[in-house]
């Protein structure tokens, strides 16, 4: 952690030493220095904030801010599309699964199901297979604030339980 946390120091400052250094005009150094610090100063308070509990300050919700104002302008597909492929990433991130979600709404864009199709490489049975389909639910719904009752795992096209 503390390694990665001095990598990325340096990395940053290397890479806006090189910005700075290819600026045309001097004119833009007060701009690109003021955005350097504030990033750096972020960079640099990360594990301070992370070990307080306030990493969430830092985080972009994706789930709240890409999809906010989608239903209410008509555009269903891409909050949908949105919502489903975010889901996979996490997924694929935190699982380490290739996965496809289905996402099924009602008429006032409240999630009536969530289906998740889970391909595991390890064997064509769900006995067999090495993932844990509670854990995973649990995760979908504690990330997403979807009910335990409204998701569907299936591994290699078989429901589970």
């Amino acid at each position: 952690m503390l390694l990665a946390w001095i990598k990325n120091i340096v990395l940053f400052i290397m890479f806006s030493s090189l910005v700075f250094f290819l600026l045309p005009d001097e004119k833009y150094r007060k701009y690109m220095q003021t955005a350097v610090g504030f990033v750096l100063a972020i960079i640099v308070l990360t594990p301070v904030l992370s070990a307080g509990g306030l990493n969430d300050i830092l985080s972009f919700d994706y789930y709240y801010e890409s999809i906010a104002g989608a239903p209410g302008n008509g555009d269903v597909t891409y909050y949908t599309d949105v919502m489903e492929t975010m889901i996979e990433d996490h997924l694929r991130d935190t699982f380490q699964l290739d996965n496809k979600v289905t996402i099924t709404f009602d008429e006032n864009y409240t999630i009536t199901a969530v289906e998740v199709d889970v391909v595991s490489t390890t064997s064509d049975s769900v006995a067999d297979t090495t993932v844990d389909v509670a854990k995973l639910r649990q995760e979908i719904a504690k990330e997403y604030k979807i009910s335990e009752d409204r998701i569907e795992i299936f591994v290699n096209g078989y429901q589970t339980k």
